[in-house]
């Protein structure tokens, strides 16, 4: 992976703009975690197709049986409600994400993909998981 040391101080400087101390989430070099309410949001640096990408992903829930067409309509017009984000599904997890080139990327881009991916975790978390369990 390419010298990363820019992209890693945007990324600790926004969670710093958080509130939280960015050595106490650091995961590796590339991966940091966070919590929002009960979501954890994971922030991962990586490299695909010879390009740097920043992930924030947050896990809303594990799918416990087959769903509905109903609930997979109700995620798909969540999504096209957001700007920027959305709810993917990878072995049977529901997640929320945003993944965006690192090139051009400032401390305040980086810091409101993190809170807009959080706050809406925190948000539908509970309520997929109700009615998963119904």
């Amino acid at each position: 992976m390419a010298n990363l040391t820019d992209y890693q101080h945007i990324i600790t400087t926004a969670i710093e703009k958080l509130g939280l101390n960015a050595d106490k989430c650091k995961q590796s070099e590339i991966t940091w975690k966070i919590k929002r309410g009960s979501i954890a949001i994971i922030l991962e640096l990586y490299k695909s197709d010879n390009r740097t990408y920043f992930k924030v992903e947050a896990l809303i829930a594990t799918l416990p049986n087959e769903q509905s067409t109903d609930f997979y309509k109700e995620l798909l017009l969540h999504n096209y409600k957001f700007n920027g984000f959305g709810f993917s599904l990878s072995n049977n997890k529901i997640y929320l994400k945003t993944v965006r080139d690192v090139v051009g990327m400032d401390i305040n881009e980086a810091f409101v993909l993190i809170t807009k991916v959080g706050n809406y975790a925190d948000k539908f978390d509970d309520e997929i998981n109700e009615k998963l369990r119904t």
